[in-house]
């Protein structure tokens, strides 16, 4: 399994959404997850993290740029995995 795939089932195996500020820590505790996986992850989260996908008053206009512009720089990753990262993001610029 490539780093991609790692990612994806990763994500997709988290579950509490009611408490998102525990996404990455989460994630990131799975003793599973290769060290070319966390590289992935890591990448993307602080891509989504980024202040210009944030500055609009508008979550869901933000959440909808960054999306776009995550599933274009990491095209191997399940846009619903790129909605998770999204999601648990924007909780950070709330």
């Amino acid at each position: 399994m490539d780093a991609f795939e790692e990612t994806n089932l990763a994500v997709e195996a988290f579950s509490e959404w009611s408490m998102p500020w525990l996404f990455m820590e989460n994630i990131l505790s799975n003793p599973s997850l290769s060290v070319a996986a966390i590289d992935v992850l890591l990448d993307v989260w602080n891509k989504a993290l980024e202040e210009k996908y944030w500055k609009d008053a508008d979550l869901s206009a933000c959440s909808q740029i960054a999306k776009a512009d995550l599933a274009a720089n990491f095209p191997q990753l399940k846009i619903e995995t790129i909605e998770a990262i999204v999601r648990a993001a924007s909780y950070q610029w709330r």
